[in-house]
């Protein structure tokens, strides 16, 4: 194998633009929902603490 074949074969290893992009959206996706789960949690509690 040359040099050349050898760093063909490794570019292609690496993620595509848009596996990337697909990647940081899932990220995005989950921190977001990790986010409306705690303010579900606070308005809960906020519910329930005026509610007494």
């Amino acid at each position: 194998m040359t040099r050349g074949e050898s760093s063909r074969s490794r570019r292609t290893d690496r993620p595509t633009p848009l596996e990337h992009l697909a990647g940081v959206t899932g990220l995005i996706g989950a921190a977001a929902a990790l986010v409306a789960a705690v303010a579900g949690l606070l308005t809960a509690a906020a519910i329930l603490t005026v509610s007494r």
